[in-house]
């Protein structure tokens, strides 16, 4: 059987002929010349172009998650050691795109939260029934020993500067709205039964989440969103290492404890019954 025999799909991403590629319906050589990176991923991720406002926000989200330290980001880091044994820039990438998830990365699970409480919310867009709803939602998560996805920071104890930056840029455009009221709401109530402690901050996985919550995005094209948004940083950080020369990167013999069984002698094997 020929290769791909067989195989047939339908897609209302992508089709081409012998003289171009067209995107959505667009030629893509019209949006090469005539349209940002940030306008041609919206288009591809949802299938129309952006409005100028549209835009210029997504732009912002997309510069969210633009690099970080491999001292402070365990993405960066397995990336980096990856490529350090195998210097190859699509292995260093892959392993560094393998460790986003539920606990980085990962504004798809605040976006999660926030499509439940609007759902919940109904039509009662009254501040009594946000408040309700955000401390329902609060009081469930810190019942169940859950943490409240996309607040906190290891770093950023007061405020996370990038996404104060993109709550700034969304603000400006008009892009607040009641999902921004909503988070607010339930930020509050959540750091509310934490009391004595220092509030938690929005950070950026929050921030990107509920921009892209106020724009239309649903929770498995946030993730899109973030993986593309940190994409050049994790490039980067993989080819510094590859041309650096460093090679089997590895901890520190002092920097792991056994606690497993103590030295011992291996018995004798038991001999099998001859009868």
């Amino acid at each position: 059987m020929a290769s791909g025999e067989g195989l047939r799909f339908r897609t209302a991403i992508t089709e081409m002929d012998d003289e171009e590629i067209y995107v959505r319906g667009y030629p893509l050589s019209d949006l090469i010349r005539g349209r940002s990176y940030a306008e041609c991923t919206w288009l591809t991720l949802r299938g129309e172009l952006p409005t100028a406002a549209q835009a210029a926000v997504f732009e912002a989200v997309l510069c969210g998650l633009m690099s970080y330290p491999a001292a402070r980001g365990p993405n960066i880091l397995a990336g980096r050691i990856a490529v350090s044994v195998h210097p190859d820039p699509s292995v260093g990438i892959l392993a560094a795109l393998s460790c986003a998830g539920r606990r980085t990365i990962s504004p798809e699970h605040t976006g999660e939260m926030l499509s439940a409480a609007l759902e919940r919310l109904g039509d009662d867009r009254t501040d009594a029934g946000l408040s309700a709803v955000a401390a329902a939602v609060a009081q469930e998560r810190r019942d169940a020993g859950e943490p409240l996805p996309g607040a906190g920071h290891p770093e950023f104890t007061e405020q996370d500067p990038r996404a104060v930056a993109v709550l700034a840029v969304a603000r400006r455009h008009g892009v607040e709205g009641t999902v921004s009221r909503l988070h607010d709401a339930i930020l509050a109530a959540y750091n509310a039964l934490r009391p004595g402690r220092r509030p938690l901050p929005l950070n950026i996985d929050g921030a990107m989440a509920r921009v892209l919550t106020e724009l239309g995005f649903g929770p498995p094209q946030m993730y899109v969103a973030s993986l593309i948004s940190f994409l050049p940083g994790i490039g980067a950080h993989m080819l510094e290492e590859i041309e650096s020369g460093d090679r089997f990167r590895m901890l520190e013999p002092d920097r792991e404890d056994y606690v497993g069984p103590a030295r011992r002698p291996l018995p004798p094997r038991a001999r099998s019954d001859p009868g």
